[in-house]
């Protein structure tokens, strides 16, 4: 799969917690993807899986906001940092994938027990529906300031 350029609309549940981000220069933030801060300038960005350097989870983004033409925190972004969210999920994904780790493998589909370079971890795989599809919780997994 790739990196999605519109907002999507995620089913969630238990999602109780939005943080208002400062959205970073030029970016633009969709709704229903994973987002990073830049730790260097503490701007909000959505997860690409080559820019990853002095970043960290921040969550997933609950509305998309374009700062395309904007400097840092001109505008803000709400992000879920807890809850459950449903996911796309590539490669090997089963029953038995539920508790394992779920790792971001773009913008908006995870991997599941999975790691890379280049990936950060969304949450732990909190049920099956289907073959390609599961719900992932972020809980205790957003905004620790674990550079990825």
């Amino acid at each position: 799969m790739s990196d999605t350029t519109v907002g999507l609309q995620v089913n969630n549940r238990n999602a109780r917690s939005q943080v208002p981000m400062k959205v970073a220069a030029a970016s633009k933030i969709l709704s229903g993807t994973f987002t990073v801060v830049n730790k260097a300038t503490g701007g909000l960005e959505v997860y690409k899986t080559s820019t990853l350097t002095n970043r960290y989870y921040a969550g997933f983004a609950a509305e998309s906001v374009d700062n395309s033409a904007g400097l840092i925190g001109e505008k803000l972004a709400a992000v879920f940092v807890d809850g459950e969210f449903e996911c796309a999920f590539s490669g090997t994904f089963t029953q038995a994938s539920v508790g394992l780790p779920a790792y971001a493998n773009d913008n908006h589909t995870c991997l599941a027990g999975a790691y890379s370079t280049n990936r950060l971890r969304a949450g732990t795989v909190s049920q099956y529906i289907s073959s390609t599809l599961g719900m992932v919780r972020i809980d205790n997994h957003t905004l620790t300031g674990a550079t990825i």
